[in-house]
């Protein structure tokens, strides 16, 4: 199991969300593929908050998934590794506004004001 490497003060580096996906393909993840693009309608939002932390939506195609055929947002933050996480429960926002305050409440969790 794959623990997230948190950002400390100095490792806060992504200017935008271009940078956030070449590190991601960078360190050999795959969040960005086509597929996941394809498979949950994902969208990215442009903007990056405190250099590592930024927006999807998704929309499920699974029957099963009690997101199915809504759209949905998640606030992501990318680690050290290029690894991409949800902060919070992913896919349970009904509104970018809702996935953008729990960035702003991580971050002033993690003092990065």
């Amino acid at each position: 199991m794959r623990e997230m490497q948190v950002h400390n003060e100095e490792h806060k580096e992504y200017n935008n969300i271009n940078d956030v996906i070449l590190a991601n393909k960078r360190h050999g993840e795959f969040f960005f593929d086509k597929s996941g693009y394809k498979n949950f309608s994902m969208r990215v939002h442009d903007t990056v908050y405190y250099g590592c932390m930024f927006v999807t939506s998704e929309k499920s195609k699974y029957n099963n998934d009690q997101s199915y055929n809504r759209r949905t947002y998640t606030a992501r933050i990318i680690d050290e590794n290029g690894v991409v996480w949800a902060i919070g429960t992913p896919l349970t926002h009904l509104n970018a506004r809702q996935a953008i305050s729990d960035i702003h409440a991580y971050a002033q969790f993690m003092g990065w004001k």
